[in-house]
C-alpha cells in the first residue's frame, strides 16, 4: 500500500522513518509547509540518508500521486483540505480531529466527500484517543453494569521539543490566575470539542445517553524557582509552570458518566496534588462496574516524553492504515475498524 505523509514535524518525520522498512507499506508522496523543503528528497528530510521520494508544497501534488491513504500530521484541522484528498479516492488517517464526529458541523461535509470519492477518514492520537477513549473502551470489554469512566493525564513537559505550544496554549511562564467559574477561553473551547468526541464515542459504545460535555474545573501551578526548559523557554519563579483541567461528560439526565483530568506540567513538585515525580505514571483509568478496574500507562524512551509521545503518535497512524484501505466509505472511528497491531522487523 502506498502512502502519502502530510508534513515533516515531529509525527510526521517519525512516519517517514518507520515506512521505509515496513513489509506492508511503502512512501508515495511527502508533503511540506516550507519552501525552502519543496524537492529536498524525504529521507534527509527524515533525518537519514536519501529514499527517492521528493517533497512538495503542493497538495495538487499528493493528488496526482494517488496514494492508498495520506497521514496528516499538520499544524491545524482542515476539513477543506481534507475533503479535496477523500473526494480525490485518497483514504486519510488524522491526528488532529475526526475521532468520533457524528454530531460535529464538521461531520456531513467531510462524510459526503468520503462518500464522493469512495474513501474513509479516520482519526486518533493519544489525547484525544489513547486514554480518552481508545484505552476505557479496551478496559471495559472486562467489566459488566459500567457506572463512570474516569481518565487522568499527567505529563511531563520539561523536555518539550517546542517552546511555543506551552507558551501560547498552556500559559507557562504567563501570569498564575485562576480562571472565574464558567469562563472558557478559545483553547479551552478547541478542548472541549476535541474531549467531546471521545465522551460522546464512549457514551455510544457503552449505551449512556450522551448529554454534553462541560469544563467543571481549571487551575494553575506556580513555579517554584526559575524554570528554562530544554526548548529554551524561561518560567520565572511564581509565573504558571502547571495546568490542570477537568471535563465531565454527562447524559441527557445530567448524570456524570466520564471524566478526564489533563494535567501538564513544566517541573514536579509544583503542589500537594500535582505530579511528584518524573518517573509517575503517565496515564491512569479507573472504570467503575463489575468488577471495577484500574490501569496505569507510560511510555518509556531515551528522549523523554516529547519523543514517546511522537513515537506513540506516528506508530498509531501506521499500524492503522491496512485497517483504513480496507475499510467501507465514510468518516469512521476505533468503533467501526478492527484495533491495530503492531509490526516487526
Amino acid at each position: 500500500m502506498r502512502v502519502a505523509q502530510c508534513y515533516t514535524g515531529g509525527v510526521g518525520k517519525r512516519v517517514i522513518n518507520l515506512l521505509t522498512d515496513h513489509p506492508e507499506l511503502t512512501l508515495a508522496a511527502v508533503l511540506v509547509h516550507d519552501q525552502a523543503k519543496d524537492g529536498v528528497d524525504a529521507g534527509l528530510l527524515a533525518g537519514a540518508g536519501p529514499i527517492g521520494v521528493r517533497a512538495t508544497t503542493k497538495i495538487d501534488d499528493i493528488i496526482e500521486a494517488a496514494p492508498d491513504c495520506a497521514i496528516w500530521a499538520g499544524t491545524g484541522w482542515l476539513p477543506e483540505e481534507l475533503s479535496r484528498l477523500l473526494r480525490a479516492g485518497i483514504n486519510v488517517y488524522t491526528a488532529l480531529g475526526a475521532w468520533y464526529l457524528p454530531g460535529s458541523p464538521d461531520f456531513p461535509a467531510l462524510n459526503n466527500a468520503c462518500l464522493e470519492g469512495g474513501a474513509t477518514l479516520v482519526g486518533g492520537g493519544t489525547i484525544p484517543g489513547f486514554v480518552s477513549d481508545v484505552l476505557p473502551l479496551f478496559l471495559s470489554g472486562y467489566v459488566g453494569r459500567v457506572r463512570q469512566i474516569r481518565a487522568r493525564q499527567a505529563n511531563l513537559l520539561a523536555d518539550y521539543p517546542s517552546a511555543a505550544p506551552l507558551r501560547a496554549g498552556l500559559g507557562f511562564g504567563g501570569p498564575v490566575t485562576q480562571p472565574p467559574p464558567g469562563e472558557v477561553s478559545p483553547v479551552d473551547q478547541r478542548w472541549l470539542e476535541f474531549i467531546g468526541q471521545s465522551a460522546r464515542m464512549v457514551a455510544t459504545a457503552l449505551g449512556f445517553d450522551f448529554g454534553s460535555v462541560r469544563l467543571t474545573g481549571k487551575q494553575f501551578a506556580a513555579a517554584d524557582r526559575d524554570l528554562i526548559l530544554a526548548n529554551g523557554l524561561e518560567i520565572p519563579a511564581g509565573t504558571a509552570a502547571g495546568v490542570r483541567w477537568e471535563f465531565t461528560g454527562y447524559t441527557t439526565s445530567a448524570e456524570p458518566f466520564y471524566q478526564l483530568t489533563k494535567e501538564q506540567v513544566a517541573a514536579v513538585g509544583l503542589g500537594p496534588s500535582w505530579r511528584a515525580s518524573a518517573d509517575a505514571p503517565l496515564w491512569r483509568v479507573e472504570i467503575d462496574g463489575a468488577p471495577s478496574l484500574v490501569c496505569e500507562v507510560s511510555t518509556v524512551s531515551d528522549g523523554g516524553f516529547g519523543e514517546a509521545t511522537a513515537e506513540a503518535n506516528a506508530a498509531r497512524a501506521v499500524n492503522l492504515i491496512p485497517q483504513i484501505v480496507a475499510a467501507a466509505p465514510g468518516c469512521l472511528s476505533l468503533l467501526d475498524i478492527p484495533a491495530p497491531t503492531g509490526f516487526s522487523t
